[in-house]
């Protein structure tokens, strides 16, 4: 196992986690005395997103921690050797680190509006500030661009599927949003929607 590639990966998952989850989190408490985490509170079929939304994010970090630690264990996960390459590799740890920086951008230019799920006892502040301005969706591009870069870094079945089912999983997820935020805030996120796309 390559030590540098196995330290790229730990300061990509370190910074997701401290300052684009747990940081974030923190300081909205701190300003709001709320959190904004509401993935608990979520019926219906955003249920069964939010069950996979925490799922997906510890099956990630087994699955590095399996690649670190137990290497003969990460042998039988079927590596894709057609995307088994030294500069994709590299290109995967590039991605993942622009997607780490593309999901704290995004988090910052939401600022006290951001949520894990959708709110529905409080009301909605439109974004359109910074990034907003050229994408809807900046937080979840960023998320499968850090599964696309995931499995270039380390590709096999397992992180193919985790791509793909969280890809799949987000386009439910943003139906579910736009549809609340339309009928929450009307027209100004209607006239919004006709001037920004939903992904890039």
């Amino acid at each position: 196992m390559n030590n540098s590639f196995a330290l790229h990966l730990w300061i990509i998952f370190i910074s997701l986690i401290t300052w684009g989850i747990y940081w974030h989190l923190r300081q909205l408490r701190l300003f709001s005395g709320t959190t904004p985490y509401k993935l608990n509170q979520q019926k219906g079929p955003e249920r069964v997103t939010a069950f996979y939304f925490k799922l997906i994010p510890i099956l990630v970090f087994i699955h590095f921690l399996t690649y670190q630690f137990f290497p003969l264990t990460y042998l039988e996960f079927s590596e894709l050797n057609v995307l088994k390459h030294p500069y994709a590799q590299l290109l995967g740890l590039f991605i993942m680190y622009c997607a780490t920086g593309l999901i704290i951008i995004s988090q910052i230019n939401m600022g006290q509006a951001w949520r894990i799920g959708i709110d529905y006892s409080d009301s909605t502040q439109l974004v359109q500030k910074g990034i907003f301005n050229y994408s809807r969706n900046p937080v979840f591009i960023g998320f499968i661009l850090f599964l696309l870069g995931y499995l270039l870094a380390l590709p096999n079945a397992v992180t193919l599927t985790l791509f793909i089912l969280c890809t799949a999983l987000l386009q439910v997820q943003v139906a579910i949003e736009e549809a609340h935020l339309s009928h929450r805030l009307g027209t100004p996120y209607i006239k919004y929607c006709e001037n920004v796309r939903r992904w890039i």
